[in-house]
């Protein structure tokens, strides 16, 4: 479909991809009838306009975002560095890497479709021979894939980047597991709690549990620390 990289590469052939688009539209159109025609210059017109938003919209947006999230780098990494500021460092990091897999995927699915259209063009031949409106059904079938394969490509980016972050589910389920096995303190955690072998979850069930009831004999133990220290005031005073 064209080699090459970069978004600047790709912007420029779908620029020639529209030309050559809205070219072989004019000239079916003027083959119709006049009213025909100007519906379907109208038609094409909006196609072709929202075609070049949607690739527009995805070169530019990548590029910016991904130019963004390494500018905050610095930044980040010094979060990194405290337990409160952490997780924006984590969320930055999962960021970056989403975006920094646009220029791949764009690069294969923007190849596709340049391809594509490019050798759907050449097999439709001549436009000015064209004297019905069944000719514009593959200029019509080509625009839509163009689209569909241009919105596509966010959804790829996601899937890819999310497939990635898999392996970090484990831990948290594993995590979410020992914290409530600590609230209902299973056997296994009162065995594991003998030897000093808890899970951090763990701990921070039973944790959960216990510290109502570390309340409850602090508050008791400082009632009666008070009480005996108000019958000794009562003793000096008598």
């Amino acid at each position: 479909g064209g080699g090459g990289a970069g978004a600047t590469h790709f912007a420029g052939e779908f620029d020639i991809l529209i030309e050559k688009f809205s070219q072989y539209l004019n000239a079916i159109g003027s083959n119709l009838n006049w009213m025909t025609g100007a519906i379907l210059g109208g038609i094409g017109l909006i196609l072709l306009s929202l075609l070049g938003f949607m690739t527009g919209i995805v070169l530019i947006f990548a590029k910016m975002m991904l130019t963004l999230m390494l500018g905050l780098a610095p930044i980040m990494i010094a979060l990194s560095l405290f337990d409160a500021t952490k997780d924006f460092f984590h969320r930055w990091v999962s960021t970056t890497v989403s975006y920094a897999f646009y220029p791949i995927v764009i690069a294969a699915m923007f190849s596709t479709v340049v391809g594509m259209a490019n050798s759907l063009l050449a097999q439709l031949g001549d436009p000015n021979s064209a004297t019905n409106i069944g000719s514009l059904v593959p200029f019509f079938v080509m625009v839509f894939l163009a689209k569909g394969f241009v919105a596509a490509t966010p959804l790829i980016v996601r899937g890819i980047s999310g497939n990635l972050m898999v392996a970090a589910s484990p831990a948290v389920v594993a995590g979410s597991t020992g914290i409530m096995r600590g609230i209902l303190n299973t056997d296994g955690v009162k065995g594991r709690a003998r030897i000093g072998a808890l899970t951090t979850g763990e701990v921070i069930g039973r944790g959960a549990v216990q510290t109502p009831a570390a309340v409850r004999s602090a508050a008791a133990t400082a009632s009666a620390q008070v009480v005996r220290m108000a019958e000794r005031a009562k003793r000096l005073v008598q």
